[in-house]
């Protein structure tokens, strides 16, 4: 029988994950999933793994972090920078690219429905936040074998369920090396839950991550039916190894499981071929173990399925319970049972619906597996603390104890649960049973052998009893013999008919294995030893009749011969020595032990008489107290019977009735008083145990509730803390990565204006000086002790006209300021005032820079003084002068031109040249000398013109005006003609 794999537990979690790669849709699916979960310290051993990944593997990545859910994450800025994959925090409905990095956002659970992430709020989850083992069983239902699970630093256990859930789909497991992590919680929870295959450090992760990406592509669910129904000789051989070493024969289960499970055993042990392989195998017993674990799955939880149980409460452990005759018991049967969360879940249902019926049918629960290793485990009933999201609270107060690390089921319920090692396909079943557990059992076995172990239930159950199945699971053809009650949930009852199947049970494979504490069968052999057997000898034959008893009066010990004076009583089987005695006997021992317990000194009685076979007979009396050292009570009694002397001298003497009289009126005497001190004795001990017992239960009662509220108290208190220190750490964590960038860009910051020649002074809203250059330090007088102080409080080395006004307008403006300024020694500056902006465009501030405009001052008043000089030339000189643009258009005229030839301004400037003077001035050949003085940088002389009776020397040059433009100089010189 092998190990169960629980079904999904969401209808909405598919059954087959899709192709590496579709051929008729340009949409390229993921060769791997890769998901990483991390809590405290987990950004750096991320940032580490990223940084070592190739760029290039055809994976997808998800980061599943706790994140505090009221602080902005940036963590995928701060991973793209680390990285040349593609990093995005996800969002609802993203489909997974290859390649690509998705980060978890803040304040919610992710999950992966059809192929895409989704997100739910933190709200939507139940129990404690547990995001990865939400995300791990989400991702491993879809992709299965081609999940991948990482758990990196962090506190708790968050993940280790839902390693599980990704080892038993096949996928690989992964865990950082516990020494490497800041916080190793997670990482050693997850190791000892013995799912992680690889426990390395992060860059070596990352290395095997992309070892993986190369290995050729496992088996797609779908092609499940292209494998042989038979095993070839490579995979028999396999077989036979297995067998050997674990009992158990797995060549009936489905090819498709097995050729899964070695080819993940494969990638684990970094082998390509099955040749290799199969001689790895022989070499090394513990691959030959690991292997079958792994086809052993091992994938359980509480409650798995809540909707099955609930429907089993409803309608079908009430009716069972009901029709069960009082004292008559429940017997339930779990093949299968891995590590007992399942028998443990339907023992909570059953004790629950009991309650609820007022009933107290004793219940048996049978749980069986073929390993030694779970049952072991599963008898302890230890689980982690991640089960609170499995089960409720109420529950967890009920039928748990916390414990270190986590809980343990309650002894009323382990009590109910009797676990054993079986293998379901060869071993005898249990019978007279009313309920049979065997969910996602039968998908793993070939279709023959479910055909045996069917008819095996149906065998083991009472004539209405009932059957539960998985989900993909059903009784196939036999249909005659179980009736569909529940066609959602699998349950069936078995039909009343007579069905005689065949019944074949071997021996078992495997060696029964001695539990703990016990020692394999075996004969012992001690050195001979004279003296003891002496002792013994004389001790048997020779000793008074003495048993040694207990406080509570149970027989430890007998010497010598007691059946004289004791004898085991009808009923039930009891060594108490009060029920054993002889009568005549109890009150004298009784009286006699409660002395000795008092006086703790030995103490006697004689001649009390005890009826033996219809006759009196005398028997002397003493009780021994036994003390320990170091314990002031004894706690141990020797009780030793003789024959009373005086009786073998009564047989002696002649008899007379006198005497008689006498020795019958003194033992009645005797015997009175014995009464009247142990009827004191035992009233004085019950009176002072009445006392102890009230206030013993009133201190405890008193205790239990003060210990019940604080315990809850500190159980919530401890999670809320634990969560908000995960939280707090994620979130130091992403403070430190800001910081180091922002210490980066503040050191930017600093060189920048260290090294800018502007003296640069960043001033607050309210003109308080906040940060300044050395240029600005040296230039202004400033000193280090200036930050902090209002600028209208220091007397600086430049005088700034109506500064605060300026500042104050740009304040309210928003709109930059520029104005001139002079300072010591004559010199002349520029003063900008700009609005200080942070990133959201809030004013927090004023920025003031001074440019040195000194040299440029003094030019521009060179230039003042040229440009006045040629004015003055130009209107001086007798000669016309125009001053022509590149178009020819009169830009200017000097005096002398509008005395000479009569014109004015208005009728010059801005006009064309040629047309001056009803278009007296047109010349072919002038323009043409005009149109190259520019272009071809030339000029010319003396050009003789006739204008009206004056003959007039045009002269024509390039000039560069003041801004840089060319223009044309035109000298005009006139003759009279004679």
């Amino acid at each position: 029988m092998i190990r169960k794999h629980a079904s999904n537990g969401k209808k909405t979690v598919p059954k087959k994950a899709p192709e590496a790669a579709t051929s008729d849709n340009d949409f390229r699916h993921p060769s791997y999933v890769v998901g990483i979960g991390a809590s405290a310290g987990g950004i750096e051993a991320f940032s580490e793994l990223i940084e070592a990944l190739p760029g290039e593997t055809g994976m997808t990545y998800i980061f599943i972090l706790h994140l505090d859910p009221t602080h902005e994450s940036m963590l995928s800025q701060i991973f793209q920078r680390k990285t040349a994959i593609t990093v995005q925090e996800a969002q609802d409905g993203m489909r997974l690219e290859p390649d690509n990095l998705y980060v978890i956002p803040p304040n919610r659970y992710m999950t992966i429905i059809d192929g895409k992430l989704s997100l739910l709020s933190r709200e939507q989850g139940s129990g404690k936040f547990m995001p990865i083992d939400l995300f791990f069983k989400t991702m491993s239902a879809w992709w299965k074998n081609r999940s991948i699970g990482v758990i990196l630093s962090g506190t708790a256990n968050d993940g280790t369920l839902g390693l599980k859930e990704v080892k038993g789909a096949g996928g690989l497991t992964f865990a950082q090396d516990p020494t490497n992590a800041h916080y190793p919680d997670m990482p050693e929870s997850a190791i000892q839950s013995g799912v992680v295959d690889f426990v390395l450090t992060p860059a070596r992760i990352a290395q095997e991550l992309a070892r993986v990406a190369k290995y050729p592509m496992l088996l797609p669910d779908e092609q499940d039916q292209e494998l042989p129904s038979k095993p070839d000789a490579d995979t028999a051989a396999i077989f036979r190894m297995l067998l050997a070493i674990s009992g158990i024969d797995f060549s009936s289960y489905k090819p498709s499981t097995i050729h899964r499970r070695i080819t993940r055993r494969m990638m684990v042990a970094r082998i390509e071929t099955l040749t290799a392989y199969i001689n790895f195998l022989k070499k090394n017993t513990s691959e030959q173990e690991a292997l079958a674990n792994d086809l052993l799955i091992n994938v359980t939880s509480f409650f798995r399925d809540p909707e099955i149980f609930e429907t089993l409460k409803e309608k079908i452990l009430p009716d069972l319970l009901r029709r069960k005759p009082a004292g008559s018991p429940i017997r339930v049967w779990v093949p299968g049972c891995s590590t007992g969360e399942e028998p443990y879940s339907l023992g909570i249902c059953l004790l629950e619906v009991a309650d609820e019926l007022s009933l107290r049918n004793p219940i048996q629960i049978f749980a069986t597996d073929v390993s030694d290793q779970t049952i072991e485990r599963a008898r302890t009933g230890i689980y982690p603390e991640s089960i609170t999201n499995e089960v409720s609270k109420e529950r967890l107060n009920r039928f748990f104890i916390r414990c270190e690390g986590g809980y343990q089921i309650s002894k009323n319920l382990r009590d109910l649960c009797i676990f054993a090692r079986q293998d379901l396909t060869r071993d005898p079943p249990f019978s007279r049973m009313d309920l049979i557990s065997c969910r996602n059992v039968l998908i793993y076995l070939m279709p023959a052998l479910q055909k045996k172990i069917l008819p095996t239930f149906h065998y083991a159950l009472n004539h209405d009893g009932f059957l539960v199945l998985g989900s993909s699971e059903s009784t196939g053809g036999f249909g005659n013999i179980f009736t569909l009650m529940d066609r959602r949930f699998k349950i069936y009852q078995k039909k009343a008919v007579d069905y005689r199947g065949k019944h074949e049970f071997q021996p078992p494979l495997y060696e029964e294995r001695p539990g703990p504490g016990k020692k394999p069968a075996g004969t012992l052999t001690t050195e001979f030893d004279v003296q003891r057997e002496a002792d013994r000898i004389i001790l048997g034959s020779y000793a008074p009749a003495t048993v040694l008893i207990n406080d509570q009066m149970d027989i430890i010990q007998f010497r010598g011969k007691t059946g004289s004076f004791i004898e085991p009583v009808s009923g039930a089987a009891s060594l108490n020595l009060a029920k054993m005695l002889r009568e005549g006997l109890l009150l004298a021992v009784h009286s006699l032990v409660a002395r000795a317990r008092k006086q703790n000194l030995p103490v006697h009685q004689r001649d009390v008489v005890m009826q033996m076979d219809g006759s009196e007979r005398r028997v002397d009396l003493d009780v021994v107290p036994v003390r320990p050292p170091n314990v002031a009570k004894p706690r141990y009694f020797l009780v030793v019977f003789r024959e009373s002397l005086s009786a073998v001298v009564a047989r002696e003497e002649p008899k007379s009735d006198r005497k008689r009289e006498q020795r019958q009126i003194e033992h009645l005497r005797h015997e009175l008083q014995t009464t009247r001190e142990y009827l004191q004795s035992a009233l004085e001990e019950k009176e002072s145990m009445n006392e102890e017992f009230r206030a013993a239960v009133e201190e405890i009662q008193s205790g239990n509730e003060e210990l019940q509220s604080t315990n809850e108290e500190l159980e919530t208190a401890k999670e809320e803390l634990q969560s908000t220190n995960e939280e707090l750490i994620t979130v130091n964590e992403e403070l430190q990565t800001r910081n180091m960038e922002l210490s980066q860009v503040n050191n930017d910051l600093l060189n920048v204006l260290n090294n800018v020649s502007l003296p640069v002074i960043m001033l607050s809203t309210d003109l308080r000086i906040r940060r300044f250059n050395p240029t600005a330090e040296k230039l202004l007088n400033l000193i280090p002790s200036d930050v902090g102080r209002p600028l209208s409080d220091l007397r600086l080395s430049t005088t700034f006209p109506d500064l605060e006004g300026q500042i104050g307008s740009v304040v309210e403006t928003l709109e930059a300021r520029e104005l001139e300024v002079q300072g010591g020694g004559g010199r002349w500056f520029q003063l900008r005032l700009r609005p200080y902006l942070t990133v959201d465009r809030r004013l927090d501030g004023v920025v003031m820079s001074l440019v040195d405009i000194s040299e440029m001052k003094q030019s521009m008043e060179h230039m003042q003084e040229q440009h006045l000089f040629m004015d003055a030339v130009f209107e001086t000189l007798r000669e016309s002068l125009l001053l022509l643009t590149p178009d020819l258009k009169v830009e200017r005229a000097n005096r002398a031109y509008y005395e000479r030839f009569h014109t004015t301004p208005q009728e010059t400037t801005g006009n064309y040249f040629y047309k001056l003077q009803q278009g007296q001035w047109y010349d072919p050949q002038l323009r043409r000398l005009l149109d190259e003085v520019l272009p071809e940088k030339s000029s010319f002389d003396n050009f003789i013109m006739q204008i009206g009776n004056r003959r007039v020397l045009i002269n024509g040059r390039r000039i560069q005006g003041a801004e840089g433009a060319e223009k044309i100089l035109i000298a005009i010189d006139e003759e009279q003609l004679s």
